[in-house]
């Protein structure tokens, strides 16, 4: 990866192996979201990390893989609002398995005719949820339904 490749406005975490990039505007709560995750994957014994806050470099690799991570300078940073700019352990990349579009609420369908949709990434097809903006227990409920589709085999991480 060369120092100029550029990133997006987005944050990730890692939720067990699946990696979940955070888009949304400024201000739409992606690290309160990022941090709420960690914690409550962790509170179950699950592993989890942050990856990536404000700004992510995305790379589409061979086999329709997408990894991110976090831009030069920002490795292992989390802003706290409120508190500022925290250092916090994190992972150096991750798989992106899940979009997680933040939005504000009045523009997400109560009953959509798609739940998950897909989008491509970097020349990759991925999945992509949209929750709402500033409300973490909600997305992380909508996340948590989300996996079940996803990936039914899978532990229940959140």
């Amino acid at each position: 990866m060369s120092a100029s490749q550029p990133s997006i406005h987005a944050g990730c975490v890692l939720v067990g192996p699946f990696g979940l990039l955070l888009r949304g505007a400024s201000g739409s709560g992606k690290s309160a979201l990022a941090d709420c995750l960690v914690q409550q994957a962790g509170a179950k014994g699950h592993f989890a990390a942050h990856v990536s806050d404000d700004r992510t470099v995305l790379e589409g690799r061979t086999g329709g893989i997408l990894v991110a991570r976090p831009a030069k300078g920002l490795e292992g940073l989390l802003e706290v609002r409120g508190a500022g700019i925290l250092s916090v352990a994190h992972e150096p990349e991750a798989v992106i398995r899940l979009i997680v579009d933040l939005l504000p609420a009045g523009k997400i369908d109560r009953l959509p005719e798609h739940q998950i949709l897909e989008e491509l990434v970097e020349g990759v097809l991925v999945a992509r949820i949209e929750v709402a903006a500033n409300l973490p227990q909600e997305a992380i409920r909508r996340i948590r339904w989300a996996f079940l589709r996803l990936f039914p085999n899978s532990s229940g991480y959140l």
